[in-house]
């Protein structure tokens, strides 16, 4: 029983609800502090077109923020990632596994992307991978860890550049 005081405490201190509550915080302000992604979904939802979808991978099935059709990888297996690192070989495999995923954009936690490619896959594959989707998407948010890519051709983020590379 004490392990479970114990446990309480600690999330209680965690989560910190007493400056929501009280008034003190906002609730988007409460949401930056508890949640990483919460600013890669606040671009979405104030730069990305209406029509936009996405395809979040490694946000641990968490987008019920987003306020755009979005879709989580099935059942926490990484298949469509894995998918993609197989169509690199060449640009047209690679477009069609891209457009059977049905979205305009990605977001992706980036260090758990990075380190699932490393733990399952050879350097030369993900120098591939990374080659096609430099090649193929635009890079139009890239910050606490977090990226959104566009799908060349899909969709157009109000006042997006185009931006080369994965940092």
């Amino acid at each position: 029983m004490s392990l479970n005081a114990v446990y309480l405490v600690r999330h209680f201190r965690y989560v910190d609800p007493i400056p929501i509550v009280s008034g003190r915080e906002t609730r988007d302000a409460y949401l930056r502090r508890q949640l990483p992604h919460y600013e890669a979904v606040l671009y979405v939802n104030r730069h990305l077109p209406k029509d936009a979808s996405l395809f979040t991978m490694f946000l641990g099935r968490r987008g019920y923020y987003l306020e755009r059709s979005y879709r989580n990888e099935p059942q926490f297996r990484r298949a469509t990632l894995g998918r993609l690192v197989r169509a690199a070989n060449t640009p047209e495999a690679f477009s069609r596994a891209v457009s059977n995923i049905g979205v305009t954009h990605l977001l992706v936690r980036k260090d758990l992307f990075d380190r699932y490619l490393r733990d399952n896959y050879s350097a030369e594959k993900i120098r591939r991978l990374h080659g096609r989707i430099q090649k193929s998407w635009d890079l139009v948010y890239n910050a606490n860890g977090y990226v959104i890519w566009q799908v060349a051709g899909k969709g157009t983020p109000e006042g997006s550049r185009r931006k080369k590379g994965i940092t």
